[in-house]
């Protein structure tokens, strides 16, 4: 159920209807108010309009930087993803020769010891 928020911007009251925490709506109101009145300190010719305008702007700057950076981290993130699932093959691939590997090794100490093996000569394990 969407709450109705009153909010101070500028010394002007704004009736707010939003699903959002009240809280919430409040601390953005007062981000912007502080963001328009920074603005219109620094330059006591600018009107109301025109600092909200330029903290839209702002805004959206600061929202389309952040949305690209975003999907930078998603395309990082499924390289990363994968690259851990190409070495987990190749792992998984390696640990198939070493088996392999242990049972040629074993297959090899059984026929070396079937044929007799010269005196003084040790097979060692791995």
């Amino acid at each position: 159920m969407a709450n109705r928020i009153k909010v101070f911007i500028c010394n002007s009251e704004y009736s707010i209807l939003s699903n959002e925490d009240p809280d919430y709506v409040r601390e953005l109101a007062s981000g912007l108010d502080n963001s328009v009145k920074d603005i219109m300190n620094k330059d006591s010719h600018i009107s109301i309009t025109q600092a909200l305008v330029l903290c839209a702007l702002s805004y959206l700057d600061d929202s389309n930087k952040s949305e690209s950076n975003s999907d930078n981290l998603r395309t990082q993130i499924k390289d990363y993803l994968e690259d851990a699932a190409s070495a987990r093959s190749e792992v998984d691939s390696l640990r198939r020769d070493i088996a392999a590997l242990k049972k040629e090794n074993q297959q090899l100490k059984s026929q070396l010891l079937e044929s007799g093996m010269p005196e003084g000569y040790r097979i060692l394990s791995l």
